[in-house]
């Protein structure tokens, strides 16, 4: 990506950012009927955040997906679809479920993604929320993740980073994914609910953006059944750095 249209885009738009970096789980077990939703899920939510006029200008998303490398079998890939950045920059491309679930390097490469997007807020005096991860899968990671999901939760403890950990179907690690929370439950989707989470995500964001980074902000719970019970997020936003 060239870092210039982003540096542009600080420039030209003061408007307060809401970091949001999506890791979307396209492993082989989510090929069928998940990876359709996930895809019709994906683009309802870049809809609706384009839809909003604020939350347009305000939302600074990153999209990364984990999956595996076939016909080889023993490699695993990352791929980063989109950096942090305007939404203009995103174009909305068909996911293909394969292979499997390298979400350790994922994690990690959000990570640095974000460090670098903050450093870039803060040379052109930009405010921005706490940002938020979303890792979304429906099994387990295939890769070493316990350094990933300590600095997760060391970021998470020092209130500069919200995770929404989102477990699909029956068959995903609950204990595996809770590693990468150490505050907030992990969210069980019920069948391939993902319209619904997108519906909820985007509207969340939405009720952020027209907020002030620092505020308290409590996201509304009256969402899709079936999402799980944790949405209070209580004076988590605001990124102390």
């Amino acid at each position: 990506m060239n870092m210039d249209i982003n540096k542009n885009d600080l420039a030209d738009n003061p408007t307060n950012r809401v970091p949001i970096c999506l890791l979307l789980d396209i492993s082989s077990s989510m090929d069928g009927e998940p990876i359709k939703e996930l895809n019709e899920g994906f683009k309802i939510f870049i809809s609706d955040l384009k839809s909003d006029v604020l939350t347009k200008y305000s939302a600074d998303l990153c999209v990364i997906t984990f999956g595996g490398s076939y016909p080889q079998n023993i490699d695993q890939e990352v791929k980063i679809i989109k950096e942090f950045g305007p939404l203009d920059e995103l174009k909305v491309e068909k996911f293909e479920a394969y292979g499997y679930t390298p979400m350790g390097e994922a994690v990690n490469t959000a990570i640095k993604l974000l460090n670098n997007r903050k450093e870039e807020f803060k040379e052109n005096m930009i405010q921005y929320f706490q940002p938020w991860l979303v890792v979304l899968t429906d099994g387990e990671p295939t890769d070493e993740y316990l350094s990933a999901a300590n600095k997760v939760c060391s970021l998470i403890n020092s209130q500069k980073l919200t995770i929404f950990p989102v477990g699909v179907g029956d068959n995903f690690n609950e204990d595996v994914l809770q590693q990468f929370s150490p505050q907030a439950p992990v969210l069980r989707l019920k069948g391939t609910k993902f319209k619904q989470f997108f519906q909820w995500l985007s509207a969340s964001v939405q009720q952020v953006s027209a907020s002030n980074p620092g505020d308290k902000v409590e996201l509304k719970t009256s969402g899709p059944k079936g999402l799980g019970s944790w949405a209070t997020l209580d004076g988590l936003f605001g990124d102390s750095d």
